[in-house]
């Protein structure tokens, strides 16, 4: 009988040990999930305070600094930034008097803070899919790889989906098509994102569209007129200008070290529709931007498109959006040293 109470009392022990390393287990788990949790929060908090920060600092650098042909004309001292407004509206690309630096409007990086990430575009720069002409958008279909057959459909779903009336264009669709098809109707009204398109019959199903460097990246939906020619990706200049690829981005590379000094710059490089309309190249950027905000290491992307209101008697700027976009990859901090953003407590506000 001894023998059996011993035996049952090490079962016992045997069965409190292992219920005591399952609850250590257990707790464990729930230690690194919460320290986990902890650590996320705490690079939310500061990914948002970053982008507060970003968003405040260059709202209130394009508030305070010129533009020019170049960009957004940095100077810190204030008969530069005197100098820098007259000359600015007359010779955009004195490069030795204008001022001390240039942030670029062409959506190449810049490092703000110590883990972000900030990209300015120039809306004018871009494909403008409520004002581009039907043979622009086949252009810039095509370029992104639809098939020849479906590009005039396309473009007159789209062309559907943004005119005031329920008139059907030649392989277009109104009211009746998407209810038929079970979609909501068309707004009959302007695109308010790029990524509205999404909602014109047949686009979303195009999926070359909208890989991270296609549609989002080439096209705006503001109101502005033009194209900017020292903010035009390589691909815009092919749509837009005629260009072939090479040439494309030939003049890309050369705008790099010296911005055009007008639409000529690009004849030189097989640009004929220059020729046929001159007066859509200009060499000034739009009143409109794009900002797109990465974080790293956790390739949390953030993008606002802002418009600079100076004469609006509610604030001098007005956010049109702000939205989350696909994450890049985590892959921790750019190798490659990066122009810094220019600090806003060293810009001087003209007076």
């Amino acid at each position: 009988m001894r023998r059996g109470q011993d035996g049952f009392a090490l079962v016992a022990a045997l069965w409190l040990v292992a219920i005591l390393a399952l609850a250590a287990t257990a707790l464990a788990v729930w230690v690194g999930r919460a320290t986990e949790e902890a650590r996320l929060l705490r690079q939310r908090v500061h990914e948002e305070m970053t982008l507060a920060d970003a968003k405040a600092g260059m709202l209130f650098a394009f508030l305070v600094q010129p533009l020019s042909g170049r960009g957004l004309e940095i100077s810190t001292s204030l008969n530069t930034l005197r100098a820098a407004i007259q000359i600015s509206l007359a010779q955009p690309f004195n490069t030795n008097t204008l001022s001390e630096g240039v942030v670029y409007l062409d959506d190449r990086p810049y490092r703000f803070g110590d883990a972000a990430e900030i990209r300015i575009q120039d809306a004018r720069g871009l494909v403008n899919l409520n004002l581009a002409t039907r043979d622009e958008l086949m252009r810039l279909l095509g370029r992104l790889g639809v098939a020849q057959d479906r590009l005039d459909p396309l473009v007159a779903k789209l062309q559907d989906f943004i005119d005031s009336d329920d008139l059907v264009r030649l392989n277009g669709a109104e009211r009746e098509d998407y209810v038929r098809d079970g979609l909501p109707p068309p707004a009959n009204m302007l695109l308010r994102t790029v990524w509205e398109a999404q909602r014109v019959m047949g686009w979303k199903a195009e999926t070359a569209l909208w890989r991270k460097d296609a549609l989002p990246e080439l096209t705006s939906t503001s109101t502005v007129v033009g194209y900017n020619i020292n903010t035009m990706p390589a691909v815009v200049l092919e749509v837009a200008a005629g260009m072939t690829e090479e040439t494309a981005a030939k003049a890309v590379a050369a705008r790099l070290g010296s911005p055009f000094l007008g639409q000529d710059a690009l004849i030189g490089y097989g640009a004929p529709m220059v020729l046929a309309d001159p007066l859509r190249f200009i060499p000034f950027p739009a009143d409109t931007m794009r900002t797109t905000v990465t974080f790293r290491p956790s390739g949390r992307r953030v993008q606002m498109v802002f418009v600079l209101t100076p004469t609006s008697l509610e604030a001098p700027w007005r956010i049109d959006y702000q939205m989350e976009l696909t994450s890049v990859a985590r892959d921790g901090a750019s190798s490659v040293p990066l122009p810094e953003f220019p600090d806003p407590a060293a810009l001087l506000a003209p007076r």
